[in-house]
């Protein structure tokens, strides 16, 4: 469930929107995709908009896409953690961070996908 908490506001924080995810129960290791309707919260351009999730006073960089044309969709991935089932976002006016491209390395005849230095899938 997602519950928008925040109004559309220009404000000096450039708060745009927060929003509050409650899972029904903890999913530590499996991300959660989340979305909601953007026109509802900002016609801003995406590339106008950043997304963090918000921990403690800590502020952490959340990848995210819009999809549609006529009617827009913000798209993100909720990464759970052990026995936490709220969690907070906040939607700023701001360059959105840019997130490590896949890539996909061909070595020995098998493919490895690779995030950052990270490797996903072999």
């Amino acid at each position: 469930m997602i519950a928008w908490t925040g109004s559309i506001q220009l404000s000096f924080s450039q708060t745009i929107a927060t929003l509050e995810v409650s899972l029904p129960s903890p999913a530590a290791g499996i991300e959660i995709p989340a979305r909601i309707d953007l026109d509802a919260l900002s016609y801003l351009p995406d590339s106008a908009l950043r997304m963090e999730e918000v921990v403690g006073n800590n502020r952490m960089p959340v990848p995210f896409q819009v999809s549609g044309s006529d009617h827009r969709v913000l798209h993100w991935l909720i990464r759970p953690r052990a026995n936490q089932k709220k969690y907070t976002f906040q939607l700023s006016i701001g360059k959105p961070v840019a997130s490590h491209p896949v890539k996909a390395l061909e070595r020995d005849g098998s493919i490895t996908f690779q995030e950052g230095a990270e490797n996903l899938l072999r």
